[in-house]
């Protein structure tokens, strides 16, 4: 989703910048990245950091805590509603909620109505990115366009793209950029981003509707409670997971 609520879909699989801003916070700077991975005719988020100043902090989904600090694995004793030892920038703390035993929250306040939210759910991982008013996110740039009007613009921020599969394609993480994930995985630039395969996609969908019990009426039902901002994508991954419980996520 863009920053003005535009949603697309994007299902290649690699590192994909979501958000670059090099003067968040008076020139800390933010890098969020993403790492994308496929299963049949989608993808998903599996591993998402945020990189403030110098400090990176980043989560993968699946069972168990799991996330990093600088690279370094974190503690899994953490208390519910308690913030981490570890402060991005040494100013912003990071929060984290337990919520059950398939989902849990880390919550970066970077005050004035601006945060960075990760939320797993079972190997997923969904990011919200907050921000109430004009402030740090102004020039920022990524797959959530341009701020604030969500235009779908290319690296040289003047073009648009109207080629979701090539926007997506034009914000992975190159080799030239900061590498925020502790580890390496997936295609890395300069290699492409993955595709599913047109063979992929169809396969994928006829046995994905084919096990399906859940119709899309029952997908609707589930997702109504959902703001209408995210009751689409809500009724999108129901169906494409084959799980009522993914509504959790929202």
């Amino acid at each position: 989703m863009t920053w003005n609520g535009t949603e697309y879909d994007f299902h290649g699989a690699c590192d994909l910048v979501l958000l670059h801003n090099p003067n968040f916070a008076g020139g800390l700077g933010m890098e969020l990245h993403i790492r994308t991975k496929i299963d049949t005719w989608w993808s998903y988020i599996e591993t998402a950091a945020l990189r403030v100043g110098e400090d990176t902090f980043e989560v993968m989904g699946g069972d168990g805590l799991k996330y990093w600090f600088n690279g370094n694995p974190g503690r899994t004793n953490l208390k519910n509603g308690k913030a981490l030892g570890k402060k991005l920038a040494g100013e912003y703390k990071i929060r984290f909620r337990w919520l059950n035993n398939h989902q849990h929250q880390f919550k970066v306040d970077f005050g004035n109505g601006e945060a960075v939210t990760f939320k797993t759910f079972k190997e997923f991982v969904r990011v919200n990115v907050e921000s109430s008013t004009y402030g740090d996110f102004h020039e920022s740039s990524g797959l959530m366009g341009s701020y604030p009007s969500g235009m779908l613009l290319a690296r040289d921020n003047s073009t648009i793209m109207e080629d979701v599969n090539e926007f997506g394609k034009e914000w992975q993480v190159h080799s030239s950029e900061p590498k925020l994930f502790h580890n390496k995985d997936g295609p890395q630039h300069p290699e492409r981003c993955s595709m599913p395969t047109i063979s992929e996609t169809a396969s994928g969908r006829q046995r994905r509707l084919g096990e399906s019990m859940i119709t899309r009426e029952d997908a609707e039902v589930a997702c109504a409670h959902v703001d209408q901002a995210n009751r689409n994508a809500c009724v999108f991954d129901v169906l494409a997971t084959n799980d009522l419980d993914m509504v959790g996520t929202y």
